[in-house]
């Protein structure tokens, strides 16, 4: 579908008959979302695509919007906005090129820190850590952290 024939949906969103997008990011809204949508609700979307390839989730709701187009126009229109990530709580299923095993994310989970041969730099470079799982000073989600010593 070209720009011009974008899917769209339609409805009653805060007493008004509206029409939006249908799909945002690449993500296809099903018909159970465009209905909490339009009740105002906020929604989680899941599976969108970083341009590094990483995958994340959103949270996001029908508001007003409005931009500016070539001409200098504002042009006002109603959208899907995020209002947030989704938390990534809980152990990574794979991190640095290793794939935490199930024994491995129980430890990590239960506060222990643990020894992984095999992880693999942004630069490819592999290297062998000692890391645990939890908050770092100033976060307020946990994280896998890693540790110069056991």
């Amino acid at each position: 579908m070209s720009e011009q024939t974008k899917e769209k949906a339609t409805g009653t969103w805060n007493g008004k008959e509206v029409r939006f997008s249908r799909v945002w990011r690449g993500h296809r809204f099903t018909d159970a979302e465009v209905a909490l949508l339009l009740m105002g609700q906020e929604i989680e979307v899941e599976g969108l695509k970083s341009s590094k390839g990483t995958e994340y989730g959103v949270k996001g709701k029908l508001a007003s919007q409005s931009f500016t187009n070539d001409e200098g126009e504002e042009i006002a229109f109603i959208g899907f906005e995020q209002t947030g990530f989704l938390s990534k709580e809980g152990i990574p299923t794979k991190m640095a090129g290793h794939v935490f095993t199930d024994a491995e994310k129980a430890k990590l989970e239960s506060g222990e820190k643990i020894f992984i041969e095999g992880f693999t730099s942004k630069k490819g470079t592999n290297f062998d850590a000692w890391c645990s799982y939890g908050k770092r000073d100033g976060e307020d989600r946990k994280s896998i952290i890693f540790h110069s010593d056991s």
